[in-house]
């Protein structure tokens, strides 16, 4: 049914949620930084990297810092909190 590989990926699998007590929250961890870094870091700061200098207006260029500071504070968040 699961083949030779099949059984190993089927097995590791296993193993890893055993051995992991609280494997939801590792993934909870994971996701919530994942997530708040795509959405929240990386526009602005691609933003800031693709500008430039003097291209953006300074009003631009202070809310992109503001919001990366943001994520970054959110992040932390939710790792502490």
């Amino acid at each position: 049914m699961y083949g030779v590989g099949g059984f190993n990926r089927y097995f590791l699998a296993i193993l890893q949620q055993v051995s992991i007590p609280s494997f939801g929250k590792l993934i909870g961890y994971v996701g919530g930084v994942a997530c708040t870094v795509c959405s929240l870091v990386f526009p602005p700061l691609m933003l800031l990297k693709s500008s430039e200098k003097g291209e953006l207006a300074k009003w631009e260029w202070i809310s992109a810092k503001l919001i990366i500071l943001l994520g970054l504070g959110l992040v932390a968040f939710t790792l502490l909190g």
